[in-house]
């Protein structure tokens, strides 16, 4: 398969994990600021669609993303960004932003790992 359908494959499970589990964590945390359904979903793509072209195209060419230090460094920028995005358009505190973006970060992380594992046979981290 090549390296942008894995991107779009990426891509898509990222949306379905984040905004669901954004959709989630806004309608039982965060109400009333997070009663708007479309603009959540709308909050989650757009955090999600700028931050995963940067962990697919830009970072690999100079972290290896196949080791573990370097791959927390990365989501850790990743989260900083999306939480940013999470405290603009969703009007939560930002300390708030961080730990939901951490949280969604954190899932999608691991769920990638999993896939990449069970999956696609592929190690977890290159040693």
């Amino acid at each position: 398969m090549s390296y942008h359908l894995l991107f779009i494959q990426a891509l898509i499970s990222t949306l379905a994990i984040e905004v669901g589990l954004l959709l989630i964590i806004c309608r039982y945390y965060f109400r009333p600021q997070c009663d708007n359904i479309k603009k959540i979903i709308f909050t989650g793509i757009v955090a999600s669609s700028l931050t995963l072209p940067y962990l697919w195209f830009f970072a690999p060419h100079y972290l290896n993303l196949g080791q573990f230090a370097p791959l927390l460094f990365v989501e850790l920028i990743i989260t900083f960004i999306e939480s940013i995005v999470y405290h603009q358009f969703l009007q939560i505190k930002y300390s708030k932003a961080f730990l939901l973006s951490f949280i969604l970060n954190f899932c999608s992380v691991i769920f990638g790992l999993l896939w990449d594992y069970y999956i696609l046979g592929l190690p977890f981290f290159i040693k």
